[in-house]
């Protein structure tokens, strides 16, 4: 053995010791990673963190601007976006958008105010030469009819918006070209535009427009103020026509148009009062659906008993006459005990108590979950509890067991909201009321995991749904959650103008969903939390119903301003 070799063997024993264990280093290193992901984890606010118009804004950002000049590591697996989606990102953030407005407006009034107006030919000589004009330049219309397919089954606000900037544009374009060819009569510029505002109220009348953000207004109304604009527009180049006969005709024509108009007009209009809720639940007097019609008068029913207004519930206890004097079904009866219907008087006629009394206290099922919307005998113990027949020890096991229902609920159950708010009603009921503090995590956690920022089924996104957790929200899941909201708080990053949204009065609630949309959106804007709309959230989330209207007074402006066709020349006399 060479001394090099001797040497080396001496610092190999003498370093072994400090040497590290590979197999704990690797699982120290692993553990430290996966803390690490975990910590980014709870410091991710989910709210940004699933918001597309952040994602798409943060795509051209320049990232040297965010970073000080230094890139992250963790960039260099994000792509740039493309033109499309850099496009939306600055039409949909709402500064920006506002100002596009403004601007595109300002634009095509300039561009219309300097064109000439010196129209050339008569009327038919016009006429003839806009259609020579429109075969040469035929595929400025392929966009046109491309948007008539495209928007209507999609539906995008943002990309809604941005054709309407696009669309001021290009009428200014359009009718400039026409000024230069001495083309731009009243009726050549009434008919442009109005073909113009048509395409766009058919683009804006799909089932799915604005369904998958948040509007202050049915968006039926953005429709309907280009539809109107179509009419004013027409009447005002109708009445530039030379022959009156044809004037009138036209003008008989539109007739029909202009009802239908307002007959579509009139669902957005009606707004539902606290009036209107106490008129409806003091006139129940059929459940078509059995025991499901129960369940959505009695949310409605419940805010009417507690507004503190006189209620006359003679009709719905006639109703409920039905179910004491014959099947007596349990879910009608658990609906009519919370609501107070089933007066102490009436209470011999319920059946079935004493049978139901030892399932419920079988000391074998003491330590089993209890569920309280599940469990048919909830009236059952209601009427115990009203005649003081339950001992402290009774309440004290049903208040266990309850505990242990809401203890083993998970996010994806079904009825989530509604198994909690029935929980806590019956927890009140024995005197057993929950604790606010310990369960709000558990509270809020539900909340999030319910509430649905999808669109389908004929609603709109910001409800919160009752049974499939990859669905859209519901009127009866979105109600328990305001009754959540108002025990526990809104939780940390739920935006509150989302169910604002999906609560707006408008022409697809209709029947008891209508009064439920409604107590519900009174019991959301008396919350603490829900702070008044301003007109800043106007401009942020009605931006394309501005755009609309300013549309509209364009195309009037260009409309006005065009001078009237000089009368066709008459044809000289043969003899």
């Amino acid at each position: 053995m060479s001394l090099n070799d001797a040497f080396g063997k001496e610092l190999r024993d003498a370093i072994r010791p400090l040497r590290p264990d590979p197999t704990g280093f690797e699982a120290g290193v692993r553990d430290r990673i996966a803390k690490g992901e975990a910590t980014a984890d709870d410091r991710q606010d989910p709210p940004l963190e699933r918001s597309s118009l952040l994602s798409t804004a943060a795509s051209f950002i320049p990232v040297p601007l965010l970073m000080g000049g230094k890139l992250a590591a963790t960039t260099a697996k994000s792509g740039t976006a493309s033109t499309g989606a850099k496009i939306l990102g600055y039409a949909a953030l709402p500064a920006v958008s506002v100002f596009l407005m403004l601007g595109a407006f300002v634009f095509s009034l300039l561009k219309i105010r300097a064109a000439k107006v010196t129209p050339g030919g008569d009327d038919e000589a016009v006429q003839l030469a806009v259609r020579a004009w429109w075969r040469r330049h035929w595929w400025m219309a392929i966009p046109c009819y491309a948007a008539l397919i495209f928007f209507p089954l999609w539906g995008d606000v943002r990309w809604l918006f941005t054709m309407l900037l696009v669309s001021a544009v290009a009428l200014a374009l359009l009718l400039t070209a026409f000024s230069r060819a001495g083309l731009a009569t009243r009726q050549v510029v009434a008919n442009t535009c109005s073909f113009g505002l048509m395409l766009l109220a058919i683009c804006l009348g799909g089932p799915r427009v604005g369904q998958d953000s948040i509007h202050l207004v049915d968006q039926k109304l953005v429709q309907i103020i280009f539809y109107a604009g179509l009419i004013v527009v027409s009447l005002f180049g109708v009445g530039a026509r030379v022959r009156a006969k044809e004037r009138i005709t036209i003008y008989v024509v539109y007739i029909p148009f202009v009802i239908l108009i307002g007959w579509m007009s009139l669902p957005l209009w009606q707004t539902t009062t606290a009036d209107d809720v106490h008129e409806f639940v003091e006139g129940f007097d059929e459940a078509e659906y059995g025991s499901a019609t129960w369940s959505t008068y009695a949310m409605i029913a419940r805010w009417a008993r507690e507004s503190g207004r006189e209620i006359d519930w003679s009709k719905p206890r006639a109703l409920l006459e039905e179910t004491l004097g014959g099947r007596q079904g349990a879910y009608t009866l658990n609906h009519a005990m919370r609501l107070g219907l089933i007066e102490p008087a009436s209470f011999h006629r319920l059946r079935g108590i004493e049978k139901r009394r030892p399932r419920i206290f079988d000391p074998k099922y003491a330590d089993r979950p209890l569920s309280v919307y599940g469990e048919q005998g909830e009236w059952a113990i209601r009427v115990l509890m009203a005649q003081g027949r339950l001992t402290v020890a009774e309440r004290d096991s049903l208040a266990h067991r309850v505990q242990r229902w809401l203890d083993v609920l998970e996010d994806d159950d079904h009825d989530l909201l509604q198994d909690i708010v029935g929980a806590i009603d019956l927890l009140r009921a024995i005197e057993r009321p929950i604790d606010v503090d310990a369960w709000r995590p558990r509270v809020h956690a539900a909340l999030k995991a319910c509430h649905s920022l999808k669109a389908g089924g004929f609603e709109v996104a910001g409800g919160f749904q009752t049974y499939d957790r990859d669905s859209w929200g519901s009127y009866e899941g979105t109600w328990c959650a305001v009754r959540l909201m108002k025990i526990f708080g809104v939780p940390e990053g739920l935006d509150l103008n989302w169910v604002r949204s999906f609560l707006r009065h408008g022409g697809r609630k209709s029947g008891d969903r209508r009064y439920l949309a409604a107590v519900t959106k009174m019991e959301l804007e008396s919350l603490p939390e829900a702070r008044s709309v301003t007109w800043l959230d106007w401009l942020r989330y009605e931006r394309t119903l501005f755009a609309a209207i300013l549309l509209v007074l364009l195309c009037l402006y260009a409309t006005l301003r065009a001078p009237k066709a000089a009368p066709a020349a008459a044809a000289p006399d043969a003899s």
